[in-house]
């Protein structure tokens, strides 16, 4: 059998589009994929994040049924609404109102992820959070299961540092161990 070429009447623009059309769908297809693969990639780390911030404001607005509901059924026992609920309330009569709930940006640097442990790289196990009162600084560290990024398996509490304005002048802010 043999091949004959197109006949004479056929644009070659015809071609040239056609080509084009083919790679712009390999391209459409390419993004897709990533997409999807980010998306798989990071999907922990997203939903740990939104666990973290809602769980912070839940504790802000002192909702503390709430707070516990982001708590795996372990850590529930150990820290139900009730116990935070004191815990809070303690803190907050020795150090004033809690003001604010927020990530501790140290955390990004590496220093609390143990790569054995997560197997997605992209996500930590271990989130450092700050709660700040109106004298103190007082560090929690939550703890992610990474087959569930969806609630918090443990909570540790830190370190509380006075502020500057509570301390000497020449102390500057320092660490305090209720």
């Amino acid at each position: 059998m043999t091949y004959s070429p197109p006949g004479r009447g056929t644009n070659p623009l015809v071609y040239i589009l056609a080509a084009c059309g083919g790679c712009v769908i390999l391209v459409v297809i390419g993004i897709f994929g990533l997409g999807l693969f980010v998306t798989h990639k990071f999907a922990g780390a997203i939903n740990q994040m939104a666990v973290i911030s809602q769980f912070g404001e839940a504790l802000r607005q002192q909702n503390y049924e709430k707070a516990a509901s982001f708590l795996t059924g372990s850590a529930q026992q150990q820290y139900s609404a009730n116990t935070l609920r004191q815990k809070i309330e303690r803190l907050e009569k020795e150090y004033g109102a809690l003001e604010s709930f927020t990530l501790d940006p140290q955390q990004f640097y590496g220093q609390n992820q143990n790569p054995s442990q997560a197997p997605n790289t992209y996500q930590l196990s271990d989130y450092l959070c700050d709660l700040q009162f109106q004298r103190a600084l007082v560090h929690i560290k939550l703890h992610f299961d990474p087959s569930d990024p969806r609630h918090i398996s443990g909570l540790t509490w830190g370190s509380v540092y006075r502020n500057a304005s509570e301390t000497s002048p020449s102390e500057g802010a320092k660490k305090h161990t209720p």
